[in-house]
């Protein structure tokens, strides 16, 4: 699973190189640069080809190293984990892994349906889900679906989460236009009952989430690197999420739902 993420990673980053070498080295050919000047605009036109193959190497080390390490499958329900390690996938669709800290494969959060009309515009930018009418599912590693998310709304992103069998959990409601330093929410309960008010970085996405009463619902801080499990996460970002052994199971479902929605449309990490 990990080594197939860097594999994918390594291709998408490979081709994104060739298309910007491309057009770059293009353009330089057809402005042929007169002076030291212009030469350098040239090389700085083409950066940003070096730096996908700069990912694309790291990739393929990363693979290298992970190719051959065991990934089981999970033994736990993701509602009975404190912690949950979310990994971005390279795939057109945006897509998260989600691993325990042992390297034990949870489960997937990918999207399941999405407007035919809505697919170019993620294909450029996969953040933009955000203004979309779509459903987002977490499949467990057995292929059962543990929850799924419908976000409608313009102005606000409003997220219904359903548990196990369709269940309504309640809901997620973020203000979408009113701050980009910070991304403000709210967890409600199927009755409307605010639960937990939401406050984290628009840059990196890190957030610690109490509530009311002022119990610690749950902990993010931007690629945080596991030291003691470097067998299996390789990479610099590996976003641990550390969530109460307090919670409900409904309201665990409202948490995850939440964390789901806002990684999936994060700009941040690798």
């Amino acid at each position: 699973m990990i080594a197939n993420m860097y594999k994918r990673r390594e291709k998408a980053a490979s081709i994104v190189f060739i298309a910007l070498l491309m057009f770059g080295g293009g353009f330089v050919a057809m402005t042929k640069p007169d002076s030291a000047e212009q030469w350098m605009e040239s090389v700085l036109l083409l950066l940003p080809s070096f730096m996908m193959l700069g990912m694309a190497i790291a990739s393929r080390r990363n693979f290298n190293k992970v190719k051959d390490a065991a990934i089981p499958e999970s033994k736990a329900d993701i509602v009975d984990l404190n912690h949950i390690v979310i990994k971005k996938d390279a795939s057109w669709l945006p897509r998260l892994l989600v691993f325990e800290k042992t390297g034990s494969f949870i489960g997937t959060v990918h999207l399941k349906k999405v407007p035919w009309w809505a697919y170019p515009v993620i294909f450029y930018k996969t953040s933009l889900i955000t203004f979309f009418p779509i459903e987002i599912v977490f499949t467990s590693s057995k292929g059962n679906v543990v929850f799924k998310c419908v976000r409608k709304g313009f102005k606000q992103s409003i997220v219904e989460i359903f548990g196990p069998g369709g269940e309504p959990a309640g809901s997620y409601i973020q203000e979408d236009f009113k701050s980009l330093v910070h991304i403000k929410g709210e967890l409600r309960s199927n009755e409307g009952d605010l639960l937990l008010k939401v406050k984290s970085s628009g840059f990196t996405g890190d957030f610690t989430l109490h509530d009311g009463n002022g119990h610690l619902w749950a902990h993010f801080y931007n690629g945080r690197f596991p030291h003691e499990y470097t067998t299996i996460f390789r990479g610099v970002y590996n976003d641990i999420i550390e969530m109460s052994d307090r919670l409900s199971e409904q309201n665990k479902i409202l948490l995850l739902g939440m964390v789901s929605y806002m990684f999936l449309n994060r700009n941040g990490g690798e």
